[in-house]
């Protein structure tokens, strides 16, 4: 094999809580994440040295991929790879699309060099590049532990449609800057992630019928004050829920009907945002 092409899935935060925070500053969360269809495109060719090529303006030394290959070279020696990453989820938007090219490129890079990695090889990698990267190796519903490291695929059928709104910005250490922003008083036990895995799990659902929960909807006016302007603008033409994605600074909002969020996506007014109607994923 020469080459080799792959879809690198998007995630969304249905429920996001912190628990406590560790003495080295990580913290501890529970969070219910949903793999969506909005994807970026990876596609691996055997080369004569190792290079990204990508449409987005991240630089290869702070690409997540870049960082797992020198994992890779590591252990193997001398891999090299040609990278050709589309991107189509954006740039520090709250939906893990660093996170799954990534777990995509060890998946790929896998295959097309017969690596033999097993799970807990991927596992043991992800926890060496990213928190929550280990949640693509098994995309759908994950329950995610710990800090974010740990994962457990929830079985649950969700359908409907998602439709997500983002500025475009990229916020300089936007994650460190939010989680150390949460006051101990916002800390919880993990209850409405339990308690929306208990009404989900085993079944088919709805996505507009669930209610979410994410603690950084709290503090959307001190992290992202215009991103809470354009809530407010949004709330006046959409009848439903409006939420922040993880640690932000992207929107969403959950439709049963697909052919109402279909109409919405549409036909409402932006302004500058940039607007993404998305499906789960399916594999």
């Amino acid at each position: 094999m020469k080459n080799i092409s792959l879809k690198s899935p998007s995630k969304l935060n249905l429920t996001l809580e912190i628990l406590k925070k560790f003495h080295d500053n990580f913290h501890e969360i529970r969070s219910l994440v949903l793999n969506m269809d909005l994807c970026d495109e990876i596609r691996l060719e055997k080369s004569e040295d190792f290079e990204i090529k990508t449409d987005s303006d991240i630089a290869q030394n702070e690409n997540l991929i870049y960082k797992g290959y020198q994992i890779l070279l590591a252990k193997f020696g001398d891999l090299p790879t040609k990278v050709h990453l589309k991107k189509n989820i954006p740039l520090d938007a709250g939906l893990g699309g660093g996170s799954g090219n990534a777990a995509n490129f060890l998946f790929g890079m896998n295959e097309l060099w017969d690596l033999n990695l097993d799970f807990s090889d991927f596992k043991s990698i992800g926890n060496n590049l990213g928190m929550d990267v280990n949640m693509f190796f098994k995309p759908g519903i994950n329950l995610l532990k710990g800090k974010g490291n740990e994962t457990e695929n929830i079985d649950a059928l969700p359908h409907g449609a998602i439709l997500i709104f983002h500025d475009g910005l990229r916020i300089p250490k936007k994650t460190f800057r939010a989680y150390n922003m949460i006051k101990v008083s916002e800390f919880s036990s993990g209850e409405n992630t339990n308690q929306l895995i208990n009404c989900i799990v085993g079944r088919s659902f709805g996505l507009g019928s669930i209610k979410c929960f994410n603690v950084f909807d709290n503090y959307i006016n001190d992290l992202y004050p215009e991103a809470s302007d354009f809530k407010a603008f949004l709330n006046k033409q959409i009848d439903n829920e409006i939420y922040l994605s993880g640690s932000g600074s992207s929107l969403f909002c959950l439709y049963d009907d697909v052919q109402k969020a279909k109409h919405v996506y549409e036909n409402i007014d932006v302004k500058h945002y940039k607007k993404f109607l998305a499906f789960p994923w399916r594999k």
